[in-house]
């Protein structure tokens, strides 16, 4: 798999094309560093909604399918919208200074493609692991609590070569 550094994160959490796979924010969101419970509860369950197709009854979400398929797939993203709630202020700091991702993806038309909810929850990892070990991002493992532990540069190191970081530099 061949990775580049194509895409800012504004190309693809500020892009109305993609909200069905990725998080959108909009250019009258304040992008700060605190925020309310409540405004990424809604983020993410717009998320959420887009991902499964569902749509909002009152407080709830209601997604079509069957019951035990749906609950398992959304109970997979369970780290996912964790590393979300918590990482916040990260993924907003990195939108205002468009940071670079690091992704095997070629165009944006790739990523629309995209139907499978499991392929979406991977494109999110992909994210993810951007926020956790990409230098670029500045950010110190901030989805676990050993900071700075060796086994933590240990999986920077693997995921560092995995994308081809030195080459790009």
């Amino acid at each position: 798999m061949q990775f580049n550094d194509k895409f800012g994160m504004k190309d693809l959490f500020m892009n109305k094309q993609l909200k069905g796979i990725i998080p959108q924010f909009s250019r009258n969101d304040k992008l700060q560093n605190v925020y309310s419970f409540e405004w990424v509860e809604e983020k993410v369950a717009n998320y959420i909604k887009s991902v499964f197709g569902g749509r909002k009854s009152g407080d709830d979400i209601i997604i079509p399918g069957k019951y035990k398929e749906k609950f398992k797939e959304i109970k997979g993203m369970k780290q996912l919208i964790e590393d979300m709630f918590n990482n916040m202020p990260a993924i907003t700091k990195n939108i205002r200074k468009n940071t670079k991702l690091i992704t095997p993806f070629q165009s944006i038309e790739q990523l629309k493609e995209i139907q499978d909810p499991q392929k979406k929850i991977a494109v999110m990892q992909i994210i993810f692991d951007n926020l956790n070990y990409n230098p670029d991002f500045q950010s110190q493992n901030r989805f676990r609590s050993n900071v700075m532990s060796n086994d933590y540069y240990r999986r920077q190191q693997i995921w560092l070569k995995s994308v081809g970081y030195d080459k790009r530099r």
